[in-house]
């Protein structure tokens, strides 16, 4: 069993014992890669990986929602509680939904995906300054250019 479906059999198993009448979890992950140049050589490059845990629960006809950055079962019972506790704030007098079954939801097509690493970014930010030295004489070997990929992931399970 992987992470993610074993975070959301423990979510599942925890707003059960909760008495929480519905609830949907988000995990997300997001990349990025970025380079800069100047000079024909590339001066500052950075990559990141970020997770977050999200979940919002209807508990009592009341809805509450909570997150963390920690990717962890050990973690689920806290956010859970934390999203109970929120719930118990809710005033707003419209009925919280996570899913109506009457309305047709829109799926959107899947994009091409694209995948770069850093090594291609690197790539792009020095074809950029050439392109730019190559577009106007009068441009001075003092410009920056910079090229930068982000991708997220969401998953969502109820």
């Amino acid at each position: 069993m992987n992470k993610y479906h074993e975070l959301m059999i423990n979510t599942s198993n925890i707003c059960k014992k909760n008495n929480v009448d519905d609830w949907v979890l988000i995990i997300s992950d997001s990349v990025s890669v970025s380079a800069n140049s100047f000079k024909h050589e590339i001066i500052k490059e950075a990559s990141s990986f970020s997770s977050a845990l999200s979940i919002r629960v209807i508990k009592n006809g009341k809805e509450g929602c909570a997150s963390t950055q920690l990717l962890e079962s050990s973690e689920l019972e806290s956010l859970i509680e934390r999203a109970i506790d929120n719930a118990t704030l809710y005033d707003k007098t419209e009925k919280p939904i996570i899913f109506d079954e009457k309305v047709s939801y829109k799926e959107i097509e899947k994009l091409t995906e694209l995948n770069y690493n850093l090594s291609d970014i690197k790539k792009l930010a020095l074809k950029a300054l050439d392109t730019l030295y190559q577009k106007d004489n009068r441009v001075i070997d003092g410009s920056t250019c910079s090229a930068a990929y982000g991708k997220s992931i969401r998953y969502f399970a109820s």
